[in-house]
């Protein structure tokens, strides 16, 4: 008991050392018109109070947060960077809980997901200025813990950041290889060197994979001759979103996907009893065959 006692008693000063390189920190952060770095984000990107959710009021302070950043260029990363490592620690949060419940200050804890998106606005406003920082997360992504949110950073600094996720289409973990097929989508044309492999996840042995690739696919648009051939193939697909997304991509193709109407139609008579499927197949239709030939199935 008296063990568990003194512990408590560090508990006090470990928070005031962590505050005060906290302090520190800021202190050396960079500025722009009199204010740190983190309280322009911080604004943008608030953790609760009156302004969270007034998206006016917010879409105006991350105008001035990306001003902010932009001035600041490349000083900003490493406070970026530090926030991206922000875990939510279960010693952190026992300490925090302890001390609202000893002592009459309160002490709000931000969550790391708020400085997650924080960084992510900041790495967006740099663009490819941030280039640099590409290694760094990359290794965050590829450690698993942080995939989602350094997959964000990646995307936001834009075509340098594409071999990262090219190469995370063949890593071991589902997770990965899910958000990697994911994000490539989001170039659209700059992706199309990435079309092969994403081909190639289309036959991954997880379902998701293979859905976000045709998703991905679809919005890159490009090497119809690769690409559409495969999708028809997942028409067949035992899992449901698979297919449903499939049918979507080879819908962007317009009617370069026309070969696969007796695929579409063959689909629609052994899954008649999903009418979600059906209506799908009838909206691809419609784009692929021209207006006098096409009728509902």
């Amino acid at each position: 008991m008296k063990r568990a006692s003194r512990k408590l008693l560090f508990l006090p000063a470990l928070v005031l050392i962590g505050v005060s390189l906290l302090l520190a920190l800021q202190n050396r952060e960079p500025r722009y018109k009199g204010k740190t770095l983190s309280a322009w984000l911080e604004e943008a990107r608030p953790d609760g109070g009156a302004h969270a959710t007034d998206v006016s009021w917010l879409r105006e302070r991350e105008h001035e947060a990306t001003e902010a950043v932009q001035a600041i260029g490349e000083k900003a990363m490493p406070s970026l960077l530090a926030m991206l490592r922000t875990d939510d620690s279960s010693l952190k949060a026992r300490v925090i809980s302890w001390l609202n419940q000893h002592s009459p200050v309160r002490m709000h804890y931000t969550r790391a997901l708020v400085y997650h998106s924080r960084a992510v606005l900041g790495f967006r406003a740099l663009g490819p200025r941030a280039k640099s920082a590409v290694p760094e997360l990359s290794g965050l992504f590829f450690q698993g813990k942080s995939t989602w949110v350094a997959a964000e950073a990646l995307r936001g600094i834009g075509k340098d950041s594409l071999p990262v996720f090219q190469a995370g289409l063949t890593n071991g973990h589902a997770g990965i290889r899910t958000e990697s097929a994911d994000q490539l989508g989001f170039y659209g044309s700059n992706a199309v060197a990435t079309v092969p492999g994403l081909v190639r996840c289309l036959t991954d042995s997880d379902p998701k994979v293979r859905s976000v690739a045709a998703v991905s696919l679809g919005k890159i648009h490009a090497q119809g001759e690769l690409v559409l051939p495969a999708l028809t193939d997942r028409l067949e697909d035992p899992d449901r979103w698979v297919r449903l997304n499939a049918l979507r991509a080879i819908g962007r193709f317009g009617q370069q996907g026309k070969f696969a109407v007796g695929a579409i139609a063959n689909a629609i008579t052994q899954y008649e009893d999903d009418a979600d499927f059906r209506k799908e197949a009838n909206a691809t239709l419609r784009l692929i065959v021209p207006r006098n030939e096409v009728q509902d199935r």
